[in-house]
C-alpha cells in the first residue's frame, strides 16, 4: 500500500505519459518500483524548467514553485518570445510580460536547490538587414519619443518586456549562483539599452553571482556590419555597469557570435580590459572576439592569483605578437593554480572570411586529437588548414573579418617573393610560438600535479 501510495503522489501529467505508453505486465512491474520511479522520472522532469512572458506558464511554475517538487528545479529557462514578427516593421503589442510570470521572477527563491537563471532570447524572426529596424521604425510610426531617440524604453514592447523581465528578476537576489543572458538585442540608445542595468538592485543581484555568461545576440542574413557595430557600445556599457561588478564571480564566459562579434574594425578591443579586477575569477572562455594588448594583461594579471582554466576559442588578432604577448604575460605570472590553457584549434580557409558558416564548422574529434598530435595541419578531404593562432583582418566594408592564410604564390621569385613571406609569412609562421606554448602547458602540467596530490 506505501507503495501504492507513492504512485499516487505522481503528477497527474506523469501518470498520464505512464499509463499511456505501458501494457498491463508493465504497469504491475512498475508498481513494485513505484517508489524509484517517482524519484527518477520526478527529477528528469523537473531538474530544468521552461518560462516564458505567459500567464499560462506563469501560472504553470509557480504551481511547481508551491509544490515539493520545487527543490528537484536546478535551471530555469526564461525565453520570451519577441514581439516584432518576422520582416515586419510593426509590433505586436500583445506578446508582453503577464503578472504570473512576474511574479514567478520575483519569487525565485521558493526554488530552494536553484543553481542557473537563463535568459535566453529568441531573436530568429528580426530582420538584421536593416538592424536595429525594430527600435527604428517604433519610433518613426510612434513620434511620440523625443526627437533622436530610437524608441522610449516605456512605449517600445520589445525592450518593455526585457527590461520589465530583469527588473522582476532584481527581486530575487541570490536565490541562485549562475546567471546565463543569451541572445540580448543591444538596442542604441544615449542612456543604454536597459534602464534596470543603472540600479542599485541588479548591482545587488551580480554581486551574489559565482557564474555570468554572455552570449551577444547572433544575426540571420547580410546585417554583418550592422549587428557588429551595434555590439560594441553594447559591450562596453555593460562591462561598466555588470562585468566589473562580479565581484565574486569565479567562472566568466563572453562569447560574440558569427555575424556579431566582440570587437571590429574601428576597435579591436570593444573595452579596456585593464578595468576589470575579478579576484575570485577561476575559469575564463572567451569566444569570437578580436583582441589586442589589453586581453593579456587581464589574463597575466589574474593568472597571478585564482585563474584556473582559460579557454580562448575562435578568437583572432591582427599579428602574431599579439598571441605571443598572451604567452608571455602568462609564463611571467608564473601562475600558481592554472591548470589548462587551451586555444582551439579550427580550420581557416585561403581568402575566405568568417562570413561563411563553412569556414567554421566544428572540428571533427579526430582531426583535433591529430592535430594537436602534431600528426597533421592540412585535411586535404575537407581542404581545410587547421590553425591555433589566427590572424585576421577586420573589414570595414561588411563587418566580417578576412583571415589571412600561408598558402601564398610559391610561384614568385625574387623581390616579388621577399615581399609576399613579409605579408604572409611572418605573421603566419606558428613554429615561431611553439616554445611560448610548450612552456604555457608544461606550467599547467606542473600545477595539475601539484592539485593532484594537494
Amino acid at each position: 500500500m506505501d507503495e501504492l501510495a507513492n504512485l499516487d503522489e505522481l503528477p497527474s501529467e506523469i501518470k498520464s505519459m505512464i499509463i499511456n505508453g505501458c501494457d498491463k505486465d508493465d504497469l504491475q512491474s512498475l508498481l513494485l518500483t513505484s517508489t524509484r520511479l517517482k524519484d527518477v522520472v520526478e527529477r528528469k522532469l523537473y531538474e530544468e524548467i521552461t518560462l516564458d512572458e505567459t500567464e499560462s506558464k506563469g501560472d504553470a511554475v509557480m504551481a511547481i514553485a508551491n509544490s515539493p517538487r520545487a527543490g528537484i528545479v536546478r535551471t530555469i529557462i526564461y525565453t520570451p518570445h519577441d514581439p516584432q514578427p518576422m520582416e515586419s516593421d510593426d509590433h505586436d503589442n500583445e506578446i508582453e510580460l503577464s503578472e504570473a510570470t512576474a511574479e514567478v521572477l520575483r519569487s525565485l527563491h521558493k526554488f530552494p536547490g536553484l543553481e542557473t537563471f537563463r535568459f535566453r532570447c529568441d531573436l530568429g524572426g528580426w530582420d538584421y538587414n536593416n538592424w536595429p529596424q525594430g527600435a527604428f521604425h517604433f519610433w518613426m510610426e510612434t513620434r511620440e519619443m523625443a526627437e533622436g531617440a530610437l524608441g522610449a524604453e516605456s512605449e517600445e514592447p520589445c525592450r518593455r518586456l526585457l527590461n520589465g523581465s530583469l527588473v522582476a528578476l532584481c527581486e530575487s537576489a541570490g536565490a541562485f549562483e549562475a546567471l546565463e543572458l543569451y541572445n540580448l538585442p543591444p538596442i542604441p540608445t544615449s542612456e543604454g539599452s536597459y534602464s534596470v542595468f543603472r540600479t542599485d538592485k541588479w548591482l545587488a543581484l551580480v554581486r551574489g553571482l559565482k557564474s555570468f555568461d554572455l552570449q551577444l545576440a547572433g544575426c540571420e542574413g547580410g546585417g554583418a556590419l550592422n549587428m557588429t557595430c551595434a555590439h560594441q557600445e553594447y559591450i562596453a556599457d555593460f562591462v561598466d555597469h555588470t562585468i566589473r561588478n562580479l565581484a565574486n564571480v569565479e567562472r566568466l564566459r563572453l562569447a560574440g557570435e558569427l555575424e556579431g562579434t566582440i570587437g571590429h574594425f574601428d576597435q579591436q578591443e570593444s573595452f579596456d580590459w585593464a578595468v576589470l579586477d575579478l579576484p575570485c575569477l577561476k575559469e575564463f572562455e572567451l569566444e569570437w572576439s578580436s583582441f589586442e594588448n589589453g586581453l593579456a594583461q587581464f589574463l597575466g594579471k589574474h593568472a597571478k592569483r585564482s585563474l584556473e582554466e582559460i579557454h580562448l576559442r575562435r578568437c583572432f588578432t591582427m599579428g602574431l605578437d599579439a598571441w605571443r604577448r598572451i604567452l608571455d604575460e602568462i609564463q611571467d605570472s608564473q601562475p600558481p593554480k592554472l591548470v589548462k590553457m587551451r586555444i582551439e584549434p579550427y580550420p581557416v580557409l585561403k581568402s575566405t572570411t568568417f562570413g561563411g558558416s563553412e569556414n567554421y564548422d566544428d572540428l571533427p574529434p579526430q582531426f583535433v586529437q591529430k592535430w594537436e598530435q602534431g600528426e597533421v595541419t592540412f585535411d586535404a578531404e575537407l581542404d581545410r588548414r587547421f590553425r591555433r593562432f589566427v590572424i585576421a583582418e577586420t573589414c570595414e566594408s561588411y563587418g566580417a573579418h578576412q583571415i589571412k592564410d600561408d598558402d601564398y604564390d610559391s610561384d614568385l621569385e625574387g623581390e616579388e617573393f621577399e615581399n609576399q613571406m613579409e605579408e604572409f609569412g611572418s605573421d603566419l609562421d606558428e613554429a615561431k610560438l611553439d616554445g611560448d606554448w610548450k612552456a604555457v602547458q608544461d606550467i599547467c602540467a606542473r600545477n595539475s600535479i601539484k592539485a593532484t596530490k594537494a
